[in-house]
C-alpha cells in the first residue's frame, strides 16, 4: 500500500511540475455605471510556463441584453492589439501581444496571448452591459465574477464600487481614469484598496441601502471603508471549480438600470441564490429557511424526468459508496505526507517573497532589522505562522536586553535569618515616553493594513503606550520598578504578588502587548530584505555549532545572539552551542557567562523571566465575575447581530454553497 501511494504521489508531483503555470493574484476592480453597465479591470499576476497559447475568461449563461464589449489588454504599459476575429488555432507567437473576443454558442470568451515564459502582470479591461437590472422592489444582480480553472488563483479579490447618479455625462475615458483602475502591480492594488478611495464621483455603498452576499468560495465579503463591496479569499486557497459569485441588492434610486430583470421581484433572485447555501431569508433558527425538496411534485411527471432523477440518484449512491474509499486514501496520504506538503507550499510562498529558495539563503550574522525586536517579532511570526513568536519569547528577549543594559542588576541582601541571597536591583526608569512617531514605530506600522494601523494607533493613544522597542521596554522597566518597592530590590515572587494585587491597573498595558503579538500581518506586506535578514539569522542561530569560522570579535555579539535566540525560541540550543565553542565562559562578559553557567545566578534570571511570563498570562486571562457575565452576554448579542447582519446582506463570511441563478462563469485559465 505504501509503495502504491508513493507512486501516486510521484505522479501527482510530476503533473504539478508539468503544469508550470501559476496565478498568484487575481485582483478585480468593478465600477457600476448609473445605467447598470459594469466597468471591470482584472489584474492577473501570474507565472506562465512552456505550454498553452492563450489566457481566456469564459462568460456563460448571460441573460438577454447582457454582453461583454470593449476588451483591452496591456502589460508593462504596452497595449495589446485587438483582433476583431479571434483565431483559436494560431500559434503562441502569433497570439503574443494580441487579444480578442471568441464568440461561442454558450457565450463570449475573452482571450489574449500568454506571451513568453516567466512572470506577467496582465491588465485586462472590459465592460459588462446591463449587469445591474431593475426589479419592482430593488435593483441588483447575481453574477459570477471569477470561476477558477487551471491554474486556480491563490489570492482572488473583487472590489465593487458605483458611480453617483449625477455622473450620467461621464465618458468611457473618465471612468477608466478613476483611481481604482490605476494599479498595475499587486502591491499598488493592495495599497489602493486598503486605503480609502474617497473619490467624489463614487457612491458610498452602505448597508442597508446596499446589500451583498457571496457564494462559491471560502472567504469574506464586506463593505470597505470607502463604501465599496469586497469579496476576498485571502485566508484560504482557491481550487479548480471554485467561484466568486456576488449578489448585490440596491435601494431604488441609486441606479437607473436600462433593463428590467427576468422576474418581477429581486426577492425571487435571492430565493434562488440562497438554495443550498448557509444564508437564510430571515434570522430565525427554527428551520424556516427555504430549501429545495427532492420528494413531492406533480404525479404526472414526464417519463424522461423520472429517468433523469434515477440517473442522478444512482450517481449519488455510487459516489457515496466511493467516498469512504477516497476518504481513506486521502487520510493515509495526509498521514504520510500532509505536513511535508503543507510546509512545501508555505516554503514556496516565502521563497517567492525573498526571491530564492529558503534552503539556499546565506547566513545573516548580525542582529536583523537593526536590532529592533518588535519588527523582528512581527516579521518572524508572518514567516513562521505555525511556530508563532509569543508574548513569553518577546518578554524574555526584552528582559535579557535590560540585563545587558544594566537596567536590571544582580545584587545580594541579608535575610532576617542572617542568610545572604541574590536579588535583583531595579534602577529608576525614565519618565513614560509620550506617544510619537519613531523610526522603529514607522517600520512596524508598515507591516499592517491601513485599517489595522488606525485601530492600533487608537489603542496606543488611549493607553499612552506605543508599539515599539523603546516604549514596550520602558513599560516593562516601570512594572519591575513598582513591584520592587521602596528598597528597589526584587525577588521573582514579589513580582507575581504585585501583579496579582494590581491586575486591573496593569491589564490594559498587558492587553496592548498581547494585541501587538497576536495581530496578524499578511505575508505580502513583509519587506523582502527584512525577511531575508530574519530567516538568514534564524538559520545562523540554528546552525550555531556548525559554523566553524568563529572569530574572536564575533564573541562580542554573543549577548545579542542570546537576546534573539530567546525571541526565536531557540535559546536552549544556542546556549548549548556557545558552551561548546567557549567552554571557559568566565572569559566572556559577566551576564553572558552567568547565562551560560548552570549556577545560582542563571537560575535566578530564569525565575524572574518565568515570573514575568506567568504574570502577563495571568493578567490577560483574569476576569471578575461581573466581567465574565458581561462577556457572555456581549458574545451572545454579537453573534445574533452578526448573523442578522450577514443574512440581510451586511457582509461577513461567504457561503461556499448556493448562488444559483447567477450570470457569468464558465472557467478562467490558460489553454
Amino acid at each position: 500500500m505504501k509503495r502504491w501511494l508513493t507512486w501516486v504521489a510521484v505522479c501527482l508531483i510530476a503533473t504539478t511540475s508539468f503544469a508550470q503555470h501559476s496565478l498568484d493574484h487575481l485582483l478585480m476592480d468593478v465600477v457600476l455605471d448609473t445605467n447598470g453597465d459594469a466597468y471591470v479591470q482584472e489584474l492577473r499576476s501570474m507565472h506562465i510556463g512552456s505550454y498553452g497559447t492563450e489566457n481566456y475568461i469564459a462568460m456563460k449563461d448571460l441573460p438577454e441584453g447582457m454582453d461583454v464589449k470593449d476588451l483591452s489588454v496591456s502589460e508593462d504599459g504596452q497595449a495589446y492589439t485587438y483582433d476583431e476575429h479571434w483565431d483559436l488555432d494560431r500559434t503562441r507567437g502569433e497570439k503574443t501581444f494580441h487579444c480578442g473576443i471568441h464568440r461561442t454558442d454558450f457565450g463570449p470568451e475573452l482571450c489574449w496571448g500568454v506571451g513568453e515564459e516567466g512572470y506577467h502582470n496582465y491588465i485586462v479591461r472590459y465592460v459588462i452591459t446591463n449587469l445591474v437590472r431593475s426589479y419592482d422592489d430593488a435593483d441588483g444582480f447575481n453574477h459570477s465574477f471569477y470561476e477558477a480553472a487551471s491554474p486556480a488563483a491563490e489570492h482572488a479579490a473583487v472590489t465593487i464600487r458605483a458611480l453617483k447618479p449625477d455622473t450620467v455625462g461621464y465618458t468611457v475615458e473618465d471612468i477608466w481614469a478613476l483611481p481604482c483602475f490605476q494599479a498595475t502591480t499587486p502591491m499598488e492594488w493592495e495599497r489602493m484598496n486598503v486605503t480609502a478611495i474617497l473619490d467624489p464621483r463614487l457612491l458610498v455603498l452602505q448597508h442597508p441601502a446596499a446589500k451583498a452576499w457571496a457564494f462559491g468560495y471560502n472567504g469574506e465579503l464586506n463593505f470597505t471603508a470607502d463604501g465599496g463591496i469586497m469579496a476576498d479569499n485571502e485566508s484560504t486557497w482557491m481550487n479548480e471549480g471554485n467561484s466568486i459569485i456576488v449578489m448585490a441588492e440596491f435601494e431604488k434610486g441609486l441606479f437607473q438600470p436600462a433593463m428590467k430583470g427576468d422576474v418581477a421581484k429581486f426577492e425571487t433572485i435571492k430565493e434562488r441564490a440562497f438554495l443550498d447555501s448557509d444564508y437564510s431569508l430571515n434570522d430565525e433558527e427554527d428551520g424556516t429557511a427555504r430549501r429545495a425538496s427532492l420528494a413531492g411534485g406533480d404525479s404526472t411527471t414526464p417519463v424522461w424526468v423520472n429517468y433523469l432523477i434515477m440517473f442522478v440518484v444512482g450517481g449519488l449512491i455510487l459516489l457515496l459508496l466511493l467516498l469512504p474509499v477516497f476518504g481513506i486514501i486521502y487520510a493515509i496520504a495526509r498521514l504520510f505526507w500532509g505536513k511535508k506538503i503543507d510546509q512545501w507550499k508555505w516554503d514556496k510562498k516565502v521563497s517567492k517573497l525573498i526571491g530564492q529558495k529558503v534552503a539556499d539563503l546565506p547566513y545573516h550574522r548580525d542582529p536583523p532589522m537593526d536590532g529592533k525586536l518588535t519588527c523582528s517579532q512581527r516579521i518572524l511570526t508572518a514567516l513562521r505562522p505555525k511556530d508563532k513568536v509569543g508574548i513569553g519569547q518577546l518578554i524574555e528577549a526584552f528582559m535579557l536586553r535590560m540585563l545587558y543594559k544594566g537596567t536590571i542588576q544582580i545584587t545580594s541582601e541579608q535575610t532576617e535569618k542572617g542568610k545572604v541571597r541574590e536579588v535583583f536591583q531595579i534602577s529608576m526608569p525614565e519618565p513614560l515616553k509620550t506617544v510619537g512617531e519613531t523610526q522603529d514605530h514607522q517600520d512596524i506600522m508598515q507591516l499592517y493594513h491601513a485599517n489595522m494601523r488606525d485601530i492600533i494607533k487608537k489603542k496606543e493613544q488611549d493607553l499612552g503606550v506605543q508599539m515599539d522597542d523603546e516604549h514596550l521596554e520602558n513599560l516593562l522597566h516601570r512594572l519591575l520598578y513598582m513591584a520592587a518597592g521602596k528598597d528597589h530590590l526584587l525577588q521573582p515572587d514579589e513580582l507575581k504578588n504585585y501583579i496579582e494585587e494590581h491586575v486591573l491597573n496593569i491589564r490594559p498595558y498587558a492587553q496592548m502587548m498581547n494585541f501587538m503579538v497576536n495581530a496578524t500581518i499578511p505575508l505580502k506586506l513583509v519587506p523582502k530584505e527584512g525577511a531575508k535578514e530574519i530567516y538568514g539569522f534564524y538559520k545562523f542561530l540554528k546552525d550555531f555549532t556548525l559554523v566553524n569560522e568563529r572569530e574572536v570579535s564575533e564573541v562580542g555579539l554573543w549577548k545579542e545572539y542570546l537576546v534573539y535566540a530567546s525571541l526565536y525560541g531557540v535559546a536552549d540550543e544556542v546556549r548549548k552551542g556557545m558552551k561548546k565553542l567557549a567552554p571557559d565562559v568566565m572569559k566572556l562578559d559577566e551576564i553572558t557567562s552567568m547565562l551560560l553557567a548552570a549556577g545560582t545566578s542563571g537560575v535566578l534570571v530564569g525565575s524572574l523571566i518565568d515570573a514575568m511570563q506567568h504574570s502577563y498570562r495571568y493578567v490577560n486571562t483574569f476576569r471578575t465575575a461581573e466581567e465574565i457575565r458581561a462577556d457572555k452576554a456581549a458574545a451572545m448579542a454579537a453573534a445574533r447581530a452578526a448573523r442578522a447582519q450577514r443574512y440581510s446582506g451586511g457582509g461577513g463570511h461567504s457561503s461556499f454553497g448556493g448562488g444559483g441563478g447567477h450570470s457569468g462563469g464558465g472557467g478562467s485559465g490558460v489553454r
